[in-house]
């Protein structure tokens, strides 16, 4: 079964089969003529960087001294910038929580600048200490500085694990936090599944057992499949086509899921919340779709 990814770019949701990898990050068709210039452009910036300095009228060994003066201060400037930013990150003294961080990971490039934390949590946590400990982990995140082509983090996400098995194997997180780059503020979800494994409670969620929320998240798939479809049909976009045929596409795609999305929540009298964890908890588990 194909597992379903995230285009980095436009967050649109696609199998395995159908994305693309272009300067390590997952594309889906529409985006990869953005992404390609991009990394053209990366390419382009790194091969300037590489160039000789050639300063026309001064002795050698007065370039090679500034040179060195200029590394020395960068030096020093971005050894002040890393204390400071090690001191905003500092935990409240209030915060009351334990945890243990697993990864720290950064990304950073034109497209976004990304933070991706995975922490260790107890299994007796609740759903309101581990939002507390993952918002404070988000404050954080977004209190660094020093990324190259953004002034902030524009990606966050942030994930808790109950067992460190879990954390490598890269799934059944007890909570996570996610801010993408369109996001005004940071969303928490959690795993209704995998806190009630820890814990012995029941697996029906919104009223539905597992058997029907697997048929929401199959129905789902082929609803965001149908309207796909209808947007190629409707707004082909060939080579060479500009960024407002794309967009004609895109936007009549969200607009038809949309409407077929509204018709599934009534189907099963869902929220938009409640639908979008029984999403996350079908990806987190591979469901099929």
């Amino acid at each position: 079964m194909a597992e379903l990814l995230c285009c980095s770019r436009c967050g649109r949701k696609l199998s395995s089969q159908a994305a693309q990898r272009i300067g390590g990050q997952v594309v889906c068709p529409r985006c990869v003529p953005l992404m390609k210039a991009v990394v053209q452009a990366q390419k382009a910036d790194s091969r300037a960087a590489r160039a000789p300095l050639v300063v026309l009228g001064l002795p050698a060994w007065l370039v090679g001294g500034a040179v060195a003066v200029a590394v020395l201060v960068g030096f020093v400037c971005a050894a002040a910038f890393v204390a400071g930013s090690k001191r905003k990150a500092k935990p409240p003294a209030g915060l009351g929580i334990k945890y243990q961080m697993i990864s720290d990971k950064k990304y950073d490039a034109p497209v976004k600048a990304q933070v991706t934390i995975k922490v260790l949590v107890s299994s007796r946590l609740g759903r309101e200490d581990l939002k507390r400990l993952l918002m404070h982990l988000y404050a954080a995140a977004m209190a660094r500085r020093g990324f190259k082509y953004h002034e902030r983090a524009t990606n966050v996400y942030i994930y808790a694990y109950t067992s460190r098995e879990n954390a490598e194997a890269g799934w059944s997180w007890v909570a996570m936090l996610d801010k993408s780059y369109s996001d005004s503020a940071p969303k928490v979800s959690y795993n209704e599944e995998e806190l009630n494994a820890v814990r012995g409670g029941p697996v029906v969620k919104f009223g539905l057992t597992e058997v029907q929320r697997k048929k929401v998240f199959a129905q789902m798939g082929a609803a965001e499949g149908k309207a796909r479809r209808e947007a190629e049909k409707e707004h082909p976009v060939r080579p060479g086509d500009g960024m407002d045929k794309i967009k004609a596409q895109i936007d009549y795609e969200r607009e038809r899921q949309a409407i077929y999305k509204k018709a599934i929540r009534d189907k099963y009298k869902l929220s938009k919340d409640q639908m979008r964890a029984i999403v996350i908890e079908g990806v987190t588990r591979r469901w099929p779709h």
